[in-house]
């Protein structure tokens, strides 16, 4: 979405193909560096994005130590931001990479020159001299097919666009694997409530 952006704003014709309506709510993607909150500035949405931020400003974004509870006061920098921020334009930002997206996609259905379309995935892809075409597919069974000069994956880890053109991964399996913990705490909450009450929500 945000290469979208990039070249929407730049007045290059783009047509997104996402497979979900909505973005997944899945608490990953968390941090974003300076050089990211950058490209969001330049992109018309970093005031947007910072609202959306679900933590208050005055709880930190770097590492935390923690003594008994998950909301103390102990707080280590490790990837020390602070002392690269005088580089950069803008500070960087913590959120969810669902609500990162939520942004994204509103600033999207700004540009008149993009196309997004929810709910398709691609099919096949051929590659010829005027460029590439892609057999997509609706979630309700309707196909089509889009023709572009280029084509760019941002499809994932199961690349459909990688495989189409050939490139295979490097990485053994135990390189691709990865932990991701979600959990309901009842008492944190109410703790992140009793101390900062705008987040209570």
């Amino acid at each position: 979405m945000g290469l979208a952006i990039e070249l929407g704003l730049r007045g290059i014709r783009a047509v997104v193909i996402e497979k979900y309506l909505e973005p997944q709510p899945i608490p990953k993607g968390q941090n974003l560096t300076q050089r990211t909150m950058e490209h969001v500035f330049f992109w018309g949405a970093e005031r947007e994005l910072r609202a959306m931020r679900p933590i208050p400003k005055e709880y930190g974004i770097g590492g935390l130590t923690t003594y008994g509870t998950l909301l103390g006061d102990y707080r280590y920098d490790w990837l020390q931001r602070d002392l690269v921020a005088q580089h950069y334009y803008t500070a960087n930002e913590r959120l969810p990479q669902y609500l990162t997206e939520t942004v994204l996609r509103r600033r999207a259905s700004q540009i008149p020159s993009l196309e997004v379309r929810y709910g398709w995935t691609a099919d096949a892809v051929d590659q010829d001299g005027d460029g590439v075409s892609v057999t997509i597919r609706h979630r309700d069974g309707a196909h089509d097919r889009v023709h572009g000069k280029y084509l760019v994956g941002c499809d994932g880890s199961h690349s459909f666009v990688r495989d189409a053109a050939g490139m295979t991964q490097t990485l053994d399996a135990p390189g691709r694997r990865m932990v991701l913990l979600v959990f309901r705490s009842p008492q944190l909450h109410e703790l992140l409530a009793a101390r900062y009450p705008a987040a209570a929500h």
